[in-house]
């Protein structure tokens, strides 16, 4: 599948290199400068991690349940298995 757009930043003469759809280029300072607010550089402490995969967690074991029931018995399992692992060292294996 190509990418919708392709930008060509072959006019530009720089050592910054930047990735859109997966095609990596090179751009300016100043390009770079303009840009810089917009590119997502979003640093999740630990704790944020565990919680998104919670969330997605269960958001993926709603969509799979056929019943509410189910759905609640394995949401608690799934939360358990969140308590055992919460004493573990975050930079374990």
């Amino acid at each position: 599948m190509k990418p919708r757009f392709l930008i060509d930043f072959t006019g530009f003469s720089g050592t910054y290199s930047f990735s859109i759809f997966g095609i990596k280029t090179d751009m300016n300072s100043h390009f770079l400068s303009a840009v810089a607010p917009y590119i997502k550089k979003e640093v999740l402490t630990h704790q944020q991690q565990v919680c998104r995969l919670y969330k997605h967690s269960l958001k993926c074991l709603m969509s799979w349940s056929t019943d509410r029931d189910i759905f609640m018995e394995k949401a608690t399992e799934l939360r358990k298995r969140f308590r055992d692992n919460a004493s573990l060292d975050p930079n374990s294996p």
